[in-house]
């Protein structure tokens, strides 16, 4: 059957055209490879940190971690010195890195050669090892098990029939205006959230109900993974490209059909004519690519250094066999690239003052202080094992004693390693309407999801009738960029429900004491019903008068 391409290109009037340009540099660049078992879809992404290529600024980086290390001033690391560089668990202990790193990872040395130097591409590959490199991706494996099994499987189509009204299976211009007030009779415990439980109880359905649904039971995440050619080699990209798409006859070989190209496409690459990819074949398919779109994506190290996503070019139309093709710029942050049933965000995340690693500091100081005397011994820190392994680094003066000064100062240090760190962070969902909602992927819909969904529901509107059905809910793929952990990727901390369902909320220590406590539903904000202090204050320190003080707001002077 033939295809069609339809292929619409939106651009916000904020974006200044004269700088999108298709000459980059090949050297600023590297190409992400999102893989599930149906397609391969290809970004080029040039990123960059304050106007500089991101690969550029890990370079300078690198000069000066040797810098600082050489205490002999030869100009290079020896063995002796490079142990003093932090090691996986001091970064973990502070959420740098992921923790349960492998015991390869938790004993890596960055003298590999062992011939007491230690190298630029020694170090490379030692932070490399420890999960902290230039660039790093990470994706929401536990979210999505969880959602899947619970979200997706009864929530998601639950949500639609809920706010469909009027029961005509579709949410019509009223009803789309009237989602948050509808959303909000959900809110059970009273505490601004919506959460998959009360959505459930909203149903009248429990969530035994749920996993017990026939051919819905525990419904199984599809398999995904998205790499980059930074930091995988051609040839096993290549390997894992087969792996995915080579089906249903596992030849490990790929057809035109399977890699989703078209004819004259798959043909640059198909060097012996014979309509298959083998392995080598490939792999030059990866080393040059056919990206889906070229972007690129600006950060910035200061609050006054504000995010932004360009699009460079896009895709040849007739490059690929797909039914639809949609690439949309939403706003000088976001770009939107819709294939078929699975809507791609590509987001920019500002930077947050927020995150001070001597209130974290303070904070575990307090929690950890079991008998309260004002220091801790290694006996208490038994909780974290990342800390207690790190307590030897932070007792500087060897008493075996850590106080807040020392553990103030074992902070700032590791976060100023976080802050040379950029990380992508890919959150998938399914195609329903809660997982369209929540943004962060904590299970939960918080007050300022709830008051973007107006927007978000209208943007799905593709046949432009001012009414949404199911089938116009893709999937949702979410790739969010930012420096350290500005993109959220790190979360932890468990928000029992009354109503049985499990939440996860984000547990970055964020903005000042007073606002984390005041913060009861640990959402990110601290609304007006939460805030103990007066109207007055309350509007004086919410900057943009959105009802909600954020953790910047927070500390703003």
């Amino acid at each position: 059957m033939s295809t069609r391409m339809l292929a619409t290109i939106a651009f916000c009037a904020l974006i200044d055209f004269s700088s999108l340009t298709a000459n980059a540099a090949q050297d600023d660049y590297e190409h992400l490879f999102y893989l599930n078992d149906q397609r391969a879809i290809v970004f080029r992404v040039h990123l960059k940190v304050d106007g500089e290529p991101v690969q550029e600024r890990w370079s300078k980086f690198l000069d000066k971690l040797v810098k600082t290390y050489d205490k002999n001033n030869d100009g290079e690391l020896s063995s002796v010195e490079a142990m003093k560089l932090p090691s996986y668990r001091s970064l973990a202990s502070v959420g740098v890195v992921g923790a349960g790193g492998s015991s390869g990872v938790t004993v890596a040395r960055p003298d590999k050669n062992k011939d007491k130097v230690v190298d630029r591409n020694e170090l490379n590959e030692y932070f490399d090892k420890i999960g902290f490199g230039s660039f790093s991706i990470r994706s929401s494996q536990v979210t999505r098990r969880i959602s899947y099994g619970f979200g997706a499987a009864g929530n998601g189509s639950q949500l639609f029939e809920i706010l469909d009204t009027n029961k005509d299976k579709q949410l019509s211009r009223n009803e789309i205006d009237a989602l948050p007030t509808e959303l909000m009779k959900m809110d059970i415990d009273d505490d601004e959230t919506i959460s998959t439980a009360e959505l459930a109880a909203t149903g009248g359905i429990n969530r035994q109900q749920i996993m017990n649904r026939p051919n819905q039971g525990r419904p199984q995440p599809p398999r995904t993974r998205i790499v980059s050619s930074r930091t995988t080699t051609s040839n096993a990209i290549a390997s894992q490209l087969i792996g995915f798409l080579d089906q249903p006859i596992k030849d490990r070989q790929l057809s035109r059909r399977e890699l989703g190209l078209s004819d004259a496409a798959f043909r640059k690459y198909d060097n012996n004519n014979d309509g298959l990819l083998d392995l080598s074949e490939t792999a030059q398919f990866v080393d040059n690519p056919i990206p889906i779109a070229d972007v690129t994506i600006s950060l910035g190290s200061q609050l006054r250094n504000r995010p932004q996503v360009s699009l460079v070019s896009r895709t040849d139309e007739g490059a690929f066999h797909y039914l639809e093709l949609e690439i949309r710029v939403v706003s000088t942050t976001s770009i939107s690239v819709k294939i078929d049933r699975m809507r791609f965000t590509l987001d920019a995340t500002p930077t947050s003052t927020a995150l001070n690693p001597k209130s974290m500091a303070q904070r575990y100081m307090t929690a950890f202080d079991r008998n309260k005397n004002e220091y801790l011994e290694r006996t208490e820190l038994n909780r974290n094992p990342n800390l207690r392994n790190a307590f030897m680094t932070i007792d500087k003066d060897r008493d075996g004693k850590i106080f807040l000064k020392e553990f103030e100062a074992y902070y700032v240090q590791q976060f100023e390693f976080q802050q040379q760190r950029t990380e992508m962070y890919m959150a998938e969902g399914g195609a329903n309407l809660f997982e369209v909602f929540d943004a962060n992927g904590d299970l939960r819909l918080s007050p300022r999801e709830i008051r973007g969904v107006n927007e978000k529901v209208k943007n799905l509107d593709t046949n432009g009738d001012d009414a949404i059905t199911e089938k116009e809910i893709p999937g949702q793929i979410q790739l969010r960029f930012g420096m350290g952990n500005a993109t959220g990727a790190r979360t932890g901390v468990v928000v029992r429900s009354p109503f049985g369902q499990t939440n996860r909320a984000p547990t970055q220590l964020r903005g000042p004491n007073w606002f984390q406590k005041m913060d009861r539903n640990q959402d990110g904000d601290v609304s007006r019903s939460e805030f103990i202090g007066e109207l007055a204050k309350f509007k004086k320190l919410d900057k943009n008068d959105d009802g909600l003080i954020d953790a910047d707001e927070a500390i703003a002077p």
